[in-house]
Order: C-alpha cells, then structure tokens, then sequence
C-alpha cells in the first residue's frame, strides 16, 4: 500500500470510530430482518448492472485547440507523457485529443497514440516557469472535456526526461465536478468474508453515481460520488448476495464533498 492509500485509510477509520462512538452503546441486529423499525425497503432481485453514465452530449470537438508557432516561446518545452487507468482506457478511442493551456493560450496538441496514450509537447518561456497550467482532454466516446488544473510548467533538463501522470476515471469531469470520498457502514461491522460479494451503489434521482466495493483494508464498502452539484443527496442501495437482493435506505444523505462515513439503515 502506498503512502496515500494509508492516508485514506486511517482517515477512513478514524471518521468510522467517530461515528460509531456517537451511538448510546447499543448495536442494531446484524440480521436485518429482527429490526423493529424499519429504515430500508427489500427488492428481490439478481446482482444488478447498474452503472455511472458518463456521456456527455453538450460538449463540441474541440476544433480551435492548435499547437503555437515554433518561433513564438524560444527553446523551453516541457515533455508530459499521460496515460490512463483502467476504467478510464476502455473510454479512449482514435479522435480523442489532448491540449495544454498557460497564460490563456494554447501551448502544446497532442492526438492519442496506438497504445492510448499522449505526449504532449509543452512551450513556454523563461519567466513561466513553474507557471500553474490547465491540461485537457477530448473524450470522443464520451463526448465530454476532462480538464486537470494547477499542473507546474517545469522544461525538461535532458532530452529523455518527461513528466508523467495517469488519470484516473472521472479526474476533472466536466459533467461531474464535485467528487465525495464515502464509505458505507453496515450494523454489526460484518466481516470482509461476509460482504465480499455485496455491493454498495448511491443514486441521484434515478442516477448512478457510485459503485461501493468491500475490502479487508477498510471497514464496510468505500467508493467516490460523482455530483453535478455541491451537497447533493444521495439514495442509498446495498445489494447481498446472501439474501438475493437490495435494500433501499429509505433516508437520503447530504454529501459533504469531503472524506463521509454512511452508516447504512436496514
């Protein structure tokens, strides 16, 4: 695990504490069909398929992004090779484009490789150096621009140095810009053994927005929120696989569009 993801765990277990220290010492039954009060509605059904949409449709080509003049910014450039994650690859297609912009203007265009990948070539000058710069990317599949900020322009010192990131699913959405971290809690803190085939999905309206996963480094089931809005409310639905099925919460939670803890209500 690497020095992030040991971060986002203690963080993730210190608001789960906080949470669960919060209660008047009583615990709810961990079978949720002895719950006096019913807090969530039973659908039977099979492992569903449900899934975040990420197509865009209001998004044109982008036809104006063009590399600068040769001449314009001297002889510093920056090199920046930028792949993607999985999830984010299967999304990546030939038509897809990738542009830096500094000081308003456009300063490096790349088209996307045969092994989906770019390497943008970045101009500037001596005194934009360290010069904070935005970095787009074109999605044709999705018809969406996915916009990373505040990346530094630093020149390469050496003809093989180059600068490198992987994006990851949903890095700077346009269509989603607001990303809350969550973690959902079930009564009687199961086990991972138990809920390794479960799953946690949170809705908007009728909208997908996240698919929770379990695992042995986290308490209950972890994810992130895709939001259009700060402080949407979200629905939320865990599937079992033991009992064939989902529970619908009939509360709906607040995102705080920071690190959540949800406790789950049967």
């Amino acid at each position: 695990m690497n020095y992030k993801s040991c971060i986002i765990v203690m963080a993730v277990l210190t608001l789960w504490w906080g949470c669960s220290s919060d209660s008047d010492g009583s615990q709810s039954p961990a079978n949720p069909d002895e719950e006096a009060t019913v807090e969530s509605v039973f659908t039977p059904s099979e492992k569903p398929t449900w899934a975040i949409d990420w197509i865009w449709n209001n998004m044109a080509v982008p036809a104006d992004w063009k590399d600068p003049d040769p001449f314009t910014y001297g002889y510093r450039g920056m090199v920046l090779g930028v792949q993607f994650d999985e999830q984010f690859k299967a999304f990546a297609s030939e038509g897809d484009q990738m542009a830096a912009f500094m000081n308003g203007t456009c300063r490096g265009v790349s088209d996307i490789n045969l092994n989906k990948e770019f390497m943008l070539y970045i101009q500037g000058d001596d005194e934009e150096i360290e010069t904070l710069m935005e970095v787009k990317y074109y999605c044709a599949q999705l018809h969406q621009i996915f916009t990373i900020n505040n990346m530094p322009f630093i020149p390469e010192s050496g003809e093989d140095d180059k600068s490198n990131i992987v994006l990851t699913m949903g890095d700077g959405s346009a269509k989603y810009p607001y990303q809350t971290e969550v973690v959902v809690s079930l009564p009687g803190e199961p086990g991972y053994d138990e809920i390794a085939d479960d799953l946690v999905f949170l809705f908007v309206g009728s909208e997908c927005r996240a698919i929770c996963i379990s695992s042995d480094l986290w308490p209950g089931f972890k994810g992130t929120v895709f939001s259009r809005e700060p402080g949407e409310m979200v629905e939320v639905r865990y599937y079992s696989a033991a009992k064939k099925g989902y529970y619908t919460m009939k509360e709906t939670v607040k995102l705080n569009n920071a690190l959540q803890v949800i406790p789950f209500k049967y």
